[in-house]
């Protein structure tokens, strides 16, 4: 058994947080790790996760994306897909966050050319998305590091 074992059902919830305070009593830096799921039966984009952002804050959002087919009539057996994408924001506090540069994809690796993962801004958020193919039952999964700077 690992020293450090933390289990977390509600995927609505952080299954790990570590934050510093600083002077003044807030928190000015946390990173926060999440793990989402999803299902996809065609090439229909899904969110798998999303990330409220805090006002005046500078956020660095890391996922990796796993997927599985598990059935459908296009497709083979055991299809799969590893993502890893980054992303650097700012939020001022209205708005969509900012992509600080572009997003960095440094691996990808697909069974179906057709399924894709990313990260898309929304008001006050950064979505990521996932997208499967037609006749493919593809289940997702994520985990995801949060890291934010305020004050």
């Amino acid at each position: 058994m690992p020293q450090l074992y933390v289990s977390q059902t509600d995927s609505s919830q952080a299954a790990l947080r570590v934050a510093t305070q600083f002077s003044g009593g807030t928190y000015s830096t946390e990173d926060t790790t999440y793990q989402a799921r999803v299902t996809t039966t065609d090439a229909t984009q899904s969110t798998l996760d999303s990330f409220g952002l805090t006002a005046n804050s500078v956020t660095v959002i890391e996922v990796k994306v796993r997927a599985r087919r598990t059935g459908g009539t296009s497709g083979s057996s055991n299809d799969g897909a590893s993502y890893v994408i980054r992303g650097t924001y700012s939020y001022s506090g209205s708005g969509s966050p900012t992509l600080i540069g572009s997003l960095d994809t440094p691996y990808t690796a697909e069974s179906q050319s057709a399924w894709d993962a990313t990260l898309v801004t929304t008001t006050g958020a950064v979505d990521l998305k996932v997208t499967g193919a037609t006749n493919n039952n593809v289940s997702w999964y994520s985990t995801s590091t949060f890291t934010e700077v305020t004050n």
